[in-house]
């Protein structure tokens, strides 16, 4: 099961997402190449699970269940959203990708230089994942 993916945004922060314990996720601002309220260092916080994709961003949640299962975002009340990013440029699996897109200077929402990073990251993260939930809006890049 994946354990840690990056993402870039278009505030152009680069973020590492991990989930090394169930129910813990972090969410954490390792690089910054412009402005932002969330500072190098910082961590998302308010959530149990990390929204991949609704509203096109990453974030803190705790999500709604249904059956035992955690749902995605896109399915829970959003006064159970906690912190998020800017929308996404790319996904990635290695974070020198991920260092190289931030440098790029792109700041396209789901960025075509970089989608087949952002699909493969997903195809990784998978629909059933205990941490990361794809939300609606990445849910057509895990078709092939």
């Amino acid at each position: 099961m994946l354990k840690r993916f990056y993402a870039v945004t278009k505030s152009r922060s680069l973020y590492e997402i991990s989930c090394l314990v169930e129910f813990s996720p972090s969410v954490k601002k390792i690089a910054l190449r412009g402005e932002s309220s969330v500072v190098i260092g910082q961590t998302l916080k308010n959530g149990t699970h990390v929204n991949v994709g609704t509203f096109g961003w990453i974030g803190l949640y705790n999500p709604s269940y249904e059956d035992g299962k955690a749902l995605s975002a896109d399915y829970t009340n959003t006064r159970y959203f906690g912190g998020q990013t800017s929308q996404v440029v790319g996904l990635f699996l290695n974070k020198r990708y991920a260092i190289k897109c931030i440098r790029s200077g792109d700041t396209k929402f789901l960025s075509p230089k970089w989608i087949n990073f952002t699909r493969a990251a997903l195809q990784k993260i998978g629909p059933n994942h205990v941490c990361f939930k794809i939300g609606m809006d990445f849910a057509h890049l895990l078709k092939k």
